[in-house]
């Protein structure tokens, strides 16, 4: 049960003065972090902005505070007009949390824009889009009318991302979000700051959700339906600059990212990640017109694996295409068996036909084609990786646990070894965090290789200072 203190039940009852009263008589005699809180929030209840922003000096001052206090300090700045102070403050709220909501994002945005950090802002408003849970589902289409983030937007449609903000800012289902602006319903939520740009006309259906929050009733839409109607086309006239804005800047990073597809494949090899360098080969050829392998980089690394891809390219074409397009499709055996003999006998046939077998629960099948894989490409992580989770699956778990030890330190992430280590222990056959397959694979791979993003950078600065 929790207790509230004597100035929240004031301020719960709306008697904010008396609240506020009875903060002074305890800053009297007592200074701690939760009076401080108090009477910030009780000094913002009653308007007192100067006052509020006080307070929050004296708090800030409190070493260790917790994300609560440091969200009502910048607050407390903002109303003030102290808009620098209280978009760090908030930036600082934000990340020091290790899973920060789409919402904190969309907050942080609107702060950056006051303070004309507009590329930061943006890449707030890009952050709540790839993050949104789906019960904040309405940020995805609000993000494109708040007034408040309109420079941002305009920043976007004048600039484009060079490499370091394309893998910073892009997501992979970015084109879910324009599939859902694409009605005029449903209506999108607006602010307090929206109203000044709102048609007159338009007001009368407006009533509060929320204190700072305003939507049509449903009673209200009925009852002025042909005015209900212009405004959903108002607010969709609104959006469409910013959504095209949006998408421009997203085409522009996505072809960024496939234009450095090989360096990633480049910066991978140096680290002795074979199997993630042979994604980003293979996304070259996926979006190469001809799928030829000899306009490939070369990378003496991974020379193996290209005398490979140019042998089967020499004999068919069309079974390397077949084989490079179908990474996650389900083969028949009959599809299989019709490759010609270089493209049968391949590391990616092996590979992917040991996924068709898993696929179809035929599990010690899989791990056989998976130990041959594993021969053609000792120096490729994924077969091996497999034929783990194909163990774990058997419950055959320590052939599991010696299979893992067989995979090279460097080519998996430390907390993803201890986490399989942990599925292992405990006889546990969840599945292995080993499965991503971005459709254009960054340093990261999907998560699979955290902070690889940032190193990679690190790598490119390093290679044009040689």
């Amino acid at each position: 049960m929790v207790i509230q203190s004597e100035v929240e039940s004031l301020n719960h009852l709306g008697l904010h003065d008396c609240a506020l009263e009875e903060v002074q008589r305890t800053l009297a005699t007592r200074v701690d972090e939760s009076i401080l809180y108090e009477a910030v929030c009780t000094a913002l209840s009653n308007k007192r902005y100067e006052l509020a922003a006080e307070y929050a000096d004296r708090l800030a001052l409190i070493p260790d505070l917790e994300k609560k206090d440091i969200q009502i300090i910048s607050l407390a700045y903002n109303y003030a007009g102290r808009h620098d102070e209280a978009y760090l403050m908030c930036r600082d709220a934000v990340f020091r949390d290790g899973q920060p909501m789409a919402t904190e994002f969309y907050s942080l945005a609107c702060r950056a824009v006051s303070t004309g950090r507009f590329e930061e802002a943006l890449t707030h408003i890009l952050r709540e889009l790839k993050n949104v849970h789906p019960r904040d589902g309405y940020l995805v289409r609000k993000a494109f009318i708040d007034s408040e983030l309109v420079a941002a937007w305009e920043f976007a449609s004048e600039n484009s991302p060079d490499l370091p903000r394309a893998l910073r800012d892009y997501f992979e289902h970015w084109k879910s979000i324009l599939d859902g602006n694409q009605c005029l319903g449903p209506e999108r939520w607006v602010d307090h700051s929206d109203l000044k740009r709102i048609p007159g006309e338009f007001h009368i259906l407006l009533k509060p959700r929320c204190p700072s929050t305003f939507v049509t009733p449903p009673l209200q839409a009925a009852k002025h339906p042909d005015l209900h109607r212009r405004y959903l086309e108002w607010q969709a006239a609104t959006a469409a600059p910013h959504i095209a804005a949006f998408a421009r800047y997203m085409e522009d990073a996505e072809r960024q990212l496939i234009q450095a597809q090989p360096l990633f494949a480049e910066f991978q090899a140096s680290g002795a990640r074979f199997g993630l360098a042979r994604g980003h080969l293979l996304c070259i050829l996926r979006n190469s017109t001809d799928y030829d392998p000899s306009r490939l980089p070369y990378i003496p690394l991974l020379a193996p694996l290209l005398e490979e891809f140019q042998s089967q390219y020499k004999e068919s074409p069309e079974a390397f295409r077949f084989l490079v397009d179908d990474a996650t499709r389900s083969w028949s055996e009959e599809e299989f068996a019709n490759l010609p003999p270089i493209n049968r006998s391949s590391g990616l046939a092996a590979l992917y036909l040991g996924n068709t077998y898993f696929k179809c629960r035929r599990v010690a099948d899989a791990i056989n084609e998976w130990i041959l894989c594993a021969k053609r490409w000792p120096w490729d992580e994924s077969a091996l990786l497999n034929i783990v989770y194909g163990l774990q699956v058997q419950k055959r778990y320590e052939e599991a646990s010696r299979a893992l030890a067989t995979v090279r330190a460097e080519t998996l992430p430390e907390t993803t070894r201890k986490q399989i280590e942990k599925n292992i222990a405990n006889r546990d056959s969840s599945r292995n965090p080993c499965s991503q397959n971005p459709r254009i694979p960054t340093p990261e791979f999907g998560g699979f290789f955290p902070g690889a993003n940032d190193e990679f950078i690190q790598w490119l600065e390093n290679q044009k200072t040689r």
